[in-house]
């Protein structure tokens, strides 16, 4: 059997992972996640399965993490996927910087969604 990193977890939320500034969408299914703590902050990523549309997604998230301090990053980065969203976080002096991607890929039955970044820590 191979062996799994012990910050990451399949099929729900890793130890850690920081849900109320990156909340699972109502209906949506964990695939995959991590947060690893750092200096100052989580690294996190999540792998999400929704039969929700890729603008209700967007919304989702947008206003999630605005609700933390998150603005959005304006990108003109070239994605296959079918939507790419930046969100830059309150940034403390001397903390590291945070920022989150929401990327949604659109497989016309269903959405798959890849969250990474990196949030400040408790």
């Amino acid at each position: 059997m191979p062996e799994y990193d012990a910050t990451s977890r399949v099929g729900d939320l890793a130890d850690g992972f920081p849900a109320d500034v990156v909340p699972v969408p109502p209906g949506a299914e964990v695939l995959a996640s991590s947060a690893a703590p750092g200096d100052g902050v989580v690294q996190i990523t999540l792998n999400l399965r929704t039969p929700d549309e890729v603008d209700e997604v967007t919304d989702y998230y947008a206003a999630a993490l605005d609700e933390a301090g998150f603005t959005v990053s304006p990108s003109k980065e070239a994605s296959a996927l079918t939507a790419l969203t930046t969100f830059l976080g309150p940034q403390e002096d001397d903390a590291a910087a945070q920022s989150v991607a929401v990327g949604v890929f659109d497989d016309g039955d269903e959405r798959l969604v890849t969250i990474s970044g990196q949030v400040a820590s408790d």
